[in-house]
């Protein structure tokens, strides 16, 4: 076709006339990357902080709404936490009570069990004595109890 013909030889022209100008060409340079300025989103509605009022550094940057929630939950949080605190200082002082009075108990019947030991090794060296020292009173001897 006579119309694609032409447009070759156009753009075949366009080019030795391009590259035969007297001006040097500069070199190709590698294209840099966009930085992180141009990658940024732009903000519509930039949040301004008050300078004139003071907030805490952990609720800066946030409504009043959320500042609010976040303060009433940290409130939550200590209070959770000193409760907490309480009960257990109260568990280990109620098991410290638990223990005394257990171990009084004890000591009681371990008390009364020596008491009652000690009166049977004198009930068996009463009648050991009065075995050896012979006599019509007892005879017998040995592990069992003696025989009148």
């Amino acid at each position: 076709p006579t119309y694609v013909k032409n447009a070759i030889a156009e753009t075949a022209r366009k080019s030795a006339s391009t590259s035969a100008s007297d001006t040097k060409r500069e070199p190709l340079q590698r294209r840099k990357g966009a930085s992180a300025k141009e990658l940024a989103i732009k903000t519509l509605a930039p949040r301004m902080e008050d300078p004139s009022r003071y907030n805490m550094s952990k609720d800066k940057g946030k409504s009043e709404l959320q500042a609010e929630h976040d303060r009433h939950r940290r409130e939550y949080k200590r209070e959770h936490k000193a409760a907490m605190r309480e009960l257990r200082l109260d568990n280990a002082f109620i098991e410290q009570e638990r223990r005394k009075a257990k171990t009084e108990t004890d000591n009681k019947a371990k008390e009364k069990r020596h008491k009652n030991f000690a009166w049977l090794e004198q009930e068996q060296a009463t009648m050991n004595q009065q075995v050896r020292m012979g006599g019509s009173l007892l005879s017998g001897g040995g592990i069992g109890a003696a025989k009148a």
